[in-house]
């Protein structure tokens, strides 16, 4: 590597470490004053909520489940939202299948006959539709 790149690299090395020790005091501050002054930091740590906030997302946004968590935290780092805990992916997948078989209890009896195909797999790509082919 030559003396030039070496040199600009390190600065640019400086300016991040600066940075990362400017938001690691912001940060530490806002954890000891949550709600002191200014807007104040709203408490959604109830799991009812989270969870509540997480089915929306998938099932009206049709955001996919991974992007939930990235929402979340964005949510939390924008809006000053405190989320007590951070849920895994699986558990918002879970939480929305249990929706949609309530909703699907609900469903009376009709007349005609009907076809109804139900897919909670999480494969990608070639594997969704191949039904056990080596595609």
């Amino acid at each position: 590597m030559c003396r030039k790149t070496e040199k600009r690299l390190r600065g640019t090395i400086a300016r991040l470490n600066r940075r990362v020790e400017e938001l690691e005091q912001a940060s530490a501050g806002g954890r000891e004053k949550p709600g002191a002054t200014g807007g104040g930091i709203a408490d959604t740590g109830q799991p009812a909520e989270v969870r509540a906030l997480c089915v929306l997302l998938v099932v009206q946004a049709v955001v996919s489940y991974r992007s939930v968590l990235r929402i979340l935290g964005l949510l939390g780092a924008a809006m000053a939202f405190r989320w007590g805990w951070m849920p895994h992916f699986t558990s918002v997948i879970n939480w929305t299948l249990r929706v949609g078989l309530g909703l699907l209890k609900q469903v009376e009896p009709i007349d005609f006959p009907w076809l109804a195909v139900v897919d909670h797999s999480i494969d990608i790509g070639p594997k969704k539709g191949s039904c056990g082919r080596r595609v």
